[in-house]
């Protein structure tokens, strides 16, 4: 008998996010904070930003900016494609207050792939003892069947770091 469910079946979508930034591609285990490195949010990769040129953290794909943490050091995401994707600047960062980062963007701003969202200064980070690192994090993996990050290594910004499918 035949079966009409794979004439039906929805085809597999896959989806990529671009690198915020230039740098190094970092596993989530090679993160300084276990909320990070254990994945406890959701699946996590992390960067190490280049240390010349611009410290700026770029859209890695088109969406809403959903939140933006009073602190300035981190934002969310809500992608066109049904992802929520939470992007934070250095580890233990939200103790600096503000201080070092500057906002491009607002609270339900549209954004394209490569859009500014937040500067950074690195030099104000690492002077009050925190450290650079910059782990994105896929907040709802359950809207996925697959969640794939590119290998540790270089990465320029708008390269793909990361391979989504529903």
């Amino acid at each position: 008998m035949l079966s009409l469910g794979k004439f039906f079946a929805q085809p597999q979508r896959r989806y990529t996010l671009a690198a915020p930034l230039d740098g190094v591609v970092l596993a989530k285990s090679a993160l300084p904070d276990p909320v990070f490195s254990q994945g406890l949010l959701g699946p996590t990769i992390g960067f190490m930003p280049t240390q010349s040129g611009e410290h700026i953290v770029c859209a890695p794909c088109c969406g809403v900016v959903s939140q933006i943490f009073r602190s300035s050091h981190a934002l969310t995401l809500q992608s066109v494609f049904g992802l929520e994707l939470l992007i934070h600047i250095g580890i233990n960062t939200v103790n600096l207050r503000g201080r070092g980062f500057e906002l491009f963007v607002h609270e339900d701003q549209d954004v394209n792939t490569g859009d500014p969202l937040i500067k950074f200064d690195p030099e104000v980070i690492q002077a009050a003892g925190f450290s650079l690192e910059l782990p994105m994090v896929v907040c709802n993996p359950e809207r996925f069947s697959a969640v794939e990050f590119t290998a540790p290594g270089p990465i320029k910004r708008g390269e793909i770091c990361c391979t989504l499918q529903h």
